[in-house]
């Protein structure tokens, strides 16, 4: 089962300017719960942070890849934000993000959200706002697509 999780995420990290048009599209207000599955360096929930300073929030980043994972600590550390966002090193599929979660960003190969994707219906049903990057989730109807640079897509996920 382990071998799985190497494949699930890309790995370019976003471009900053398509994580703040993801930020843009999820519209985070107070008291929400960010989830960043194979959250990279940590740039998007660290970016986040920045541009939504005074409101209260929690951020969560899994990441698989050790190295990444690392890296994501010492980035939230560097940004002074360890006590809005927690790094795990674990697989996104091992995650239990329903319960809790009121955002998620994704970007993670398309075998990685078919995966997720009852997980991810079960977290819309709740009310969560969901953006995947460069790939959706399979047989859902976005709510809004948003294109960066011509061809590369962000798709935004919520409740009607």
């Amino acid at each position: 089962g382990n071998k799985i999780g190497v494949k699930l995420a890309p790995y370019n990290p976003t471009n900053n300017d398509a994580v703040q048009i993801a930020i843009d599209m999820l519209a985070i207000k107070e008291k929400d719960v960010i989830f960043d599955l194979g959250c990279g360096d940590g740039r998007f929930l660290i970016a986040a942070c920045e541009r939504n300073q005074t409101t209260t929030m929690q951020c969560i980043g899994i990441e698989y890849d050790r190295d990444l994972f690392t890296r994501a600590c010492e980035n939230v550390h560097a940004a002074n934000l360890s006590d809005r966002i927690s790094i795990f090193h674990s697989n996104v599929l091992d995650v239990n993000f329903v319960d809790s979660a009121t955002v998620l960003f994704i970007y993670l190969v398309p075998e990685g959200i078919l995966l997720l994707k009852e997980k991810l219906l079960a977290s819309l049903e709740k009310g969560a706002r969901i953006v995947t990057y460069v790939f959706s989730i399979p047989d859902v109807v976005p709510t809004k697509i948003s294109v960066y640079k011509e061809n590369t897509k962000l798709y935004l996920y919520c409740k009607k």
